[in-house]
């Protein structure tokens, strides 16, 4: 059995979020990949993890690939230097 360690992950809504997306896909996938059907990941991450506007934009989407692709085509940061 693994351990979560009483993690807290906070709801991912977009640029005004604690985590940036890449952060939150790995904290996501730490707590839930082992342990959950991947078929249910989908319906976890949008129920529980996501508020507007970024659950908007995948709540049609049921491939959990397919909602990270397009999180972090929207709201992937890209440095200007």
């Amino acid at each position: 059995q693994t351990s979560y360690l009483n993690i807290q992950l906070s709801k991912f809504e977009g640029y005004s979020s604690e985590l940036d997306i890449y952060s939150f896909q790995q904290e996501f996938e730490k707590l839930y990949l082992k342990s959950t059907p991947t078929e249910m990941l989908p319906d976890l991450l949008k129920n529980n993890y996501l508020s507007d506007p970024a659950l908007s934009l995948v709540n049609s989407l049921d491939d959990i690939n397919e909602i990270w692709k397009r999180l972090h085509k929207s709201y992937c940061i890209i440095s200007k230097n």
